[in-house]
């Protein structure tokens, strides 16, 4: 993808499946999950429209605090839900999960951020991958990251970030959106009619983030080593900052 260029929209890549192949589950979404399945009902049962539901799942989603869990590792939607929070994959999952268990098309597309993106958190020399989640909801998927950031973190991000003066750093781009509409795409890391707000590459749409790395280690050998170590390196450093931002922001 060409930074040169402003873009409007990410594509809707779909690779010969149909919107309802995107409701199946998968090990790491479990929808066959009890507590998953109880949960999605008492948030969606008196919600007559896609939108008014998928709204009602992304406010549980997001408000759920965004922190590192005892172990880096992929996380399933149910071990989520009981950590009641998570970091960008693991919030991402549960939000996949818990659409497609109330019967929303679900999926992440995966992209490739600049490490300017988290300028003041952490020193990254290298671009990071992380989830979008898009929704199939009025004959379209409907895209954002900005669940990933619980209000409280959110606000102590942006703070952080006017305060900088930068365009983008804290996890953030200062044209970015704080919440989703359900009805049009809203993104915090990113600002696509902005020239530093395009990702570096788009991956593409996959169930869960197991299809996604599998995927790349048949396609980019190469690339998944060096993807797996140096997330595995960075992520826990950087999830740490953006939990201390929080704290220091509300001491």
């Amino acid at each position: 993808m060409s930074r040169s260029k402003y873009i409007s929209e990410l594509p809707s890549l779909d690779p010969g499946l149909t919107q309802d192949q995107w409701l199946e589950s998968t090990p790491l979404l479990g929808l066959e999950d009890t507590r998953l399945r109880l949960t999605v009902q008492g948030l969606t049962q008196l919600k007559g429209s896609e939108v008014s539901r998928a709204l009602a799942i992304y406010g549980f989603v997001k408000t759920l605090p965004f922190k590192r869990l005892a172990r880096f590792r992929v996380h399933t939607a149910r071990a989520v839900l009981d950590a009641k929070g998570a970091v960008w994959f693991g919030k991402s999952t549960l939000f996949v999960a818990m659409l497609r268990a109330a019967g929303i098309p679900a999926r992440l597309r995966m992209v490739s951020l600049d490490a300017q993106t988290f300028a003041g958190l952490h020193a990254i020399r290298k671009s990071l991958v992380l989830p979008l989640v898009e929704a199939w909801m009025g004959g379209r998927w409907v895209r954002t990251d900005t669940h990933v950031y619980d209000p409280v973190t959110m606000s102590a991000l942006r703070h952080r970030l006017r305060e900088s003066g930068w365009s983008r750093g804290f996890g953030l781009h200062a044209a970015g959106q704080a919440m989703w509409t359900g009805q049009s795409d809203a993104f915090c890391m990113m600002a696509l009619d902005q020239r530093d707000g395009v990702p570096l590459e788009d991956y593409g749409a996959y169930d869960d983030l197991v299809a996604f790395w599998s995927d790349l280690r048949s396609r980019r050998p190469h690339e998944w080593a060096l993807r797996v170590a140096g997330t595995s390196m960075v992520l826990p450093a950087l999830s740490a900052a953006i939990v201390a931002c929080r704290r220091d922001t509300r001491a």
